[in-house]
Order: C-alpha cells, then sequence, then structure tokens
C-alpha cells in the first residue's frame, strides 16, 4: 500500500511511499481510506514546530473516512463494506481528556491517516449515514469535534464570538446558528472570508486588519456588556483583546495559537469570573454526536478545495498561505 511518510521535517521532503500490507489483530479493523483532510496541526507537524523531537521518520494525519475491508475475527462494532470515519484519537471513546487519550492522537507519536489502508482497533471508528459523503466526513474528527466541544450547553439567545474562517471556526459559526436566538460576530483580516461568513449565518462582521480594536467594537454592539462566549483561535497574541470583549462569567474556549505568541495579563480572568477552558478535539463520542447531526440538519461541512493524495505536498503550501476558506480535503483516486 502506498503512504506519505516524513523522513525529515519540511513539506518537500515528504514522500510517498509503498509499504507492506500489516496482518489484522482480533479487534483490528482494516479500512481503505477514500478521504483525508488537513488541520493546521498537520502542517505544524511536518514543518518540525508541533513536535520538534518527534521520532521520524513518520506517517502524518488525523483525519479520514472510508470502507471497511476486513474484519479480525472479534469484531462486533462494524463490519465488511460499512462506511466509516475514524477518530482523532484511538483510545479516547468518552470522559474527559487524559494523558492515555491525549498520547493516542493520530498523525505524530502514533502513525497517521495519510495512507491508503490504515489499520484500526474497532473501537475507534464511527459507522457514517448516508447523508454524507467521505470529503465531507473526513472533515469531521478534529475541526468539527473541537467547535462542537467549545459550544458545549450553548443556552438559547447567546452571543458568540468567533475568530477567523477556518476549519474550527466555520464549524463553530454552522453549530451557533443552529440554537435558536444566537447572535454572532466573526472577525477576520480578509473581506471576502467575511463575506462566506456572513453567508453562513454570522450576524455582524468585522475585518481587525482594517481596524484592530475590535474588542472595543464588540462592547459597543453590546452595550458595554461583552459576549458570552468566544471561540479563541489566536492565542496569547490576542487574548487580551478577548478579556475585554467577554462579559463578566463569560466563557473563552482556547483552540489554537494562529496569532502566534505573546503576553497577557490573567487577572481579568480573575476579576470578571471568566471560564477559560482549552480545547483539544473531542472524544468518539462526540464524533458520534457531530455525525448524527447531519442527519437532521441541512448544513454541511464547508470544503474550499479538493486535491488528489498524490498533491499532499501543495495541498499543504497552500493550507499555508491561509487563503483557505474551510476545510481541505484530499481524495485517493
Amino acid at each position: 500500500m502506498l503512504v506519505w511518510t516524513l523522513p525529515q521535517f519540511g513539506i518537500d521532503q515528504l514522500r510517498l511511499v509503498e509499504q507492506p500490507d500489516v496482518a489484522l489483530g482480533a479487534s483490528d479493523v482494516r479500512v481503505q481510506i477514500k478521504s483525508v483532510s488537513l488541520n493546521y496541526r498537520d502542517l505544524l507537524i511536518v514543518q518540525g514546530k508541533y513536535h520538534p523531537r518527534l521520532k521520524l521518520p513518520c506517517v502524518i494525519g488525523s483525519d479520514a473516512s472510508g470502507v471497511v475491508t476486513e474484519c479480525g475475527n472479534r469484531v462486533s462494532r462494524v463490519t465488511t463494506g460499512q462506511r466509516v470515519v475514524l477518530t482523532f484519537a484511538r483510545k479516547w471513546n468518552s470522559g474527559p481528556i487524559t494523558d492515555e487519550a491525549r498520547q493516542s492522537a493520530r498523525g505524530a507519536e502514533v502513525s497517521g491517516v495519510f495512507a491508503q489502508q490504515v489499520i484500526c482497533d474497532e473501537q475507534s471508528l464511527v459507522p457514517l449515514p448516508d447523508t454524507l459523503r467521505f470529503e465531507e466526513a473526513a472533515t469531521l474528527p478534529c475541526a468539527a469535534v473541537t467547535a462542537s466541544m467549545a459550544l458545549q450547553n450553548l443556552l438559547p439567545s447567546e452571543r458568540i464570538l468567533i475568530q477567523g474562517t477556518g476549519g474550527v471556526s466555520l464549524f463553530a459559526l454552522q453549530y451557533a446558528r443552529r440554537k435558536e436566538g444566537s447572535y454572532i460576530f466573526v472577525i477576520s483580516s480578509d473581506d471576502t472570508k467575511l463575506a462566506k461568513a456572513k453567508e453562513l449565518g454570522a450576524d455582524e462582521i468585522w475585518n481587525y486588519r482594517k481596524n484592530p480594536d475590535w474588542e472595543k467594537w464588540i462592547r459597543e454592539r453590546t452595550d458595554q456588556i461583552g459576549v458570552d462566549r468566544i471561540i479563541e483561535v489566536g492565542g496569547p497574541a490576542s487574548l487580551d483583546r478577548s478579556l475585554k470583549a467577554i462579559r463578566s462569567g463569560g466563557q473563552i474556549a482556547l483552540i489554537g495559537v494562529l496569532a502566534g505568541e505573546g503576553h497577557f495579563n490573567p487577572m481579568p480572568i480573575i476579576m470578571k469570573g471568566i471560564t477559560l477552558r482549552g480545547i483539544f478535539v473531542g472524544p468518539r463520542s462526540e464524533l458520534e454526536s457531530v455525525v448524527e447531526s447531519y442527519s437532521y440538519y441541512p448544513d454541511r461541512p464547508v470544503i474550499d478545495r479538493t486535491f488528489s493524495m498524490n498533491q499532499l505536498p501543495e495541498a499543504l503550501h497552500y493550507l499555508q498561505t491561509g487563503k483557505h476558506i474551510g476545510k481541505i480535503v484530499l481524495n485517493w483516486d
């Protein structure tokens, strides 16, 4: 079978190589991969920024969908011929995150999914309904689950600020839109991306490249109260502004650090009683809920562009430009 391996850090170091098939264990499942999607994490891993001491070579990639082609003799959750999506973390079925769950995330220490075939434990697969195409399903394990976890227990009529228009941000926009009465603010540095966010249901948009003081805009638009929730993808470099834009008692879901390193004053967290919660994807049970939701909600994952799997370096270079809106998907021909 063909697999994408990373022998040295760097996008152009990736190699598509032939590897022998692996025999199944009693509880294992062989999945023929149909589609995969890229996450910013994949780019950081390839660049050596996510885990500089990562043992190389490794097979990268965490998000994939496909068809079960073979089952071990003790497998009962799935059957041969079934369409499935793989979980982000192999050993996280339910409940809060643990060290074991975190360390079982695919595509780094654990072998990834950018391959023609992947051997999985049956517990790390979720069956797909007919309502989801392979390409759509491949976008869900990381970004969609992260967005869903970030918006847990969302109440009707909450005001939400979403930063950016990447995969997690657009899933968060769609999921927040499903809640009756929600009011959604989206900020981005690109007017074209903001127009797409408006099309997807954002109530108000703001270009922070043209007008950097977006926290003042939020305060003005909320009668100086602030929003109830923030999907924070910037990290330390933008947290100071988020702490000014959130209401007392509000929640900030920290998703990423796209704005780079920085320093922030934590005192407002204490004085305003703010909940700052780090989100590291989620368990299989959350992926099951996300998959099921597409059986009764009409919205679909936003796919910016698709590539062939032999174009992985090209797709990663495109991801690096930041021009995408939503997810980038690759298909095996």
